[in-house]
């Protein structure tokens, strides 16, 4: 089982030539660190952007699958 957690980020993106570059940056950063945009909201007339990451992390993030595999014939599958 897991849960969802979500991050913010509140940004300046120029409308310019490098808009697509910057916003594809900012997907790969985030998207390396296991975030994924659900949301990007603009306020009108206004270069900022409020992106809305999420990511699925463990419930219990301290147990260890490796524990809990099924073992058959004395070896864990």
């Amino acid at each position: 089982m897991a849960q969802w957690k979500y991050a913010t980020l509140c940004t300046e993106i120029d409308g310019g030539v490098d808009f697509d570059d910057e916003l594809r940056r900012i997907l790969q950063e985030y998207g390396m660190q296991g975030w994924e945009l659900v949301q990007a909201i603009r306020l009108e007339n206004d270069s900022r952007y409020h992106l809305v990451f999420k990511t699925q992390r463990p419930l219990y993030p301290n147990l260890e699958p490796e524990k809990h595999a099924k073992v058959e014939d004395g070896l864990r599958q």
